[in-house]
């Protein structure tokens, strides 16, 4: 049904559209919940090139962030972690230390 509806939107509003960016984000969700990882992960990669191009920093790095999610779910923790640590900087920088998106996380001056 997600899929159905990702691609009838992609069809009438455009591949770009933040509505349909934002239902390929659903879909990408419920690719992960049935276990289909790898294309998942094709979708979310999709999604940010495609955000990075017409959206700025919060939508930007929280599609950068689910795409962390789905390379642990993969088990690739190393290109996870590597990918989560790039996208904390980020939100720091974009964000400052006091935005809900960073201060659950470690405070961006006490890292090592």
């Amino acid at each position: 049904m997600t899929q159905l509806a990702y691609k009838s939107w992609a069809a009438e509003l455009g591949p770009e559209d933040p509505d349909t960016l934002s239902m390929g984000q659903n879909l990408v969700h419920a690719l992960q919940d049935k276990g289909e990882f790898t294309k998942a992960i094709e979708l979310q990669q999709d999604i940010l090139e495609r955000r990075r191009r017409i959206l700025g920093p919060p939508d930007t790095l929280r599609s950068a962030n689910y795409l962390t999610v789905a390379l642990d779910s993969m088990g690739n923790i190393r290109d996870a972690l590597s990918l989560y640590q790039d996208v904390h900087d980020r939100y720091c920088r974009a964000l400052g230390d006091d935005h809900p998106d960073t201060r659950p996380r470690i405070r961006c001056d006490e890292r090592s």
